[in-house]
């Protein structure tokens, strides 16, 4: 019998959330915002790969690490997987106006300034013309690097793990980000300490 571990990675799992379908019910549903796809896969990380059994496997040390910063659990690995994706044309990338700040997009203000200074002021937020957000989706280019590369590695696993991260994928798609944000703040209020955000109240989003 062959007990051998997938070597499926972090990146891996995040390609598959682009992969699977969410609130549309439509596969490939984009996903708004580096905020948004970095809570999604720290809330992966902490909950729902040991609710998909993914330690048998998967080695969930080779998952994503985190750490607290200015707007809660930050991923330098995500965003640099992310440019990565984009750059070899695995993800889209689209750029959009919101007039709304409930979904503003906190983590990308830390894309740059991550590694050079402290990001503690949000007047950036503040626009007169409204908030731009860039929603990422899966390439088809990265469709058939999924489906010929990652799923092989899945076995007998693929339909539980692909109905789990769809679910994941809709909660937090149908959820706002200040509603996201108070849930991770309120469950892990150590990655909350160095946050630049006033504390949200904490609302149950992802249960």
């Amino acid at each position: 019998m062959n007990d051998k571990k997938s070597e499926l990675t972090g990146a891996d799992y995040l390609l598959l959330l682009f992969y699977v379908s969410g609130v549309t019910h439509d596969k490939f549903e984009p996903i708004e915002g580096r905020t948004r796809i970095t809570k999604m896969m720290f809330l992966f990380k902490e909950e729902w790969f040991d609710r998909i059994h993914l330690s048998e496997i998967s080695n969930p040390e080779q998952l994503q690490l985190f750490e607290a910063y200015n707007y809660g659990p930050f991923s330098n690995d995500v965003h640099e997987q992310l440019d990565l994706f984009t750059s070899i044309g695995f993800i889209n990338e689209k750029k959009t106006k919101i007039k709304s700040n409930k979904d503003i997009d906190y983590d990308f203000a830390l894309k740059s300034d991550y590694d050079n200074s402290e990001v503690n002021e949000i007047g950036w937020l503040d626009s007169d013309d409204g908030y731009e957000v860039t929603t990422y989706s899966l390439s088809k280019l990265g469709n058939e690097y999924v489906e010929k590369k990652i799923f092989p590695e899945l076995g007998f696993h693929k339909q539980n793990v692909l109905t789990n991260l769809s679910d994941l994928k809709k909660q937090m798609n149908s959820t706002s980000i200040n509603n996201i944000l108070s849930y991770v703040y309120g469950k892990y209020p150590e990655y909350a300490d160095l946050s630049a955000l006033l504390p949200f109240s904490v609302e149950e989003v992802a249960e």
